[in-house]
């Protein structure tokens, strides 16, 4: 019995189909929409990454939380975020300039 062969055209499907779903909390997307345009594109572009790997290798587990957060920076700017893996769910919470991101957090 022979297996069936993958082409390049399926093997390029089944690894660019999302693994997790991404939400973004609605605070996050107005600080998102009001970010400089091409900050917002590499923001969206980050978070969108995240569906496929949501602990890419910029990232950095916060440290304080009751509850487990992590953090990806995109330039000067940071995503912060959980992930529930039973659910297949990345939640993004806060989006904000360094400076800034962590005051009220």
């Amino acid at each position: 019995m022979t297996m069936p062969t993958a082409t390049a055209a399926t093997m390029a499907k089944a690894t660019s189909e999302p693994k997790y779903r991404v939400e973004i909390k609605k605070s996050a997307q107005k600080v998102v929409a009001k970010a400089p345009r091409e900050i917002r594109e590499l923001l969206t572009e980050a978070m969108r990454g995240l569906a496929n790997n949501p602990r890419p290798h910029t990232v950095e587990k916060m440290k304080g939380q009751k509850e487990t957060y992590y953090r990806i920076p995109v330039r000067d700017w940071r995503i912060i975020y959980t992930v529930e893996d039973d659910v297949l769910l990345v939640l993004v919470v806060q989006v904000g300039p360094r400076k800034d991101i962590y005051r009220d957090f």
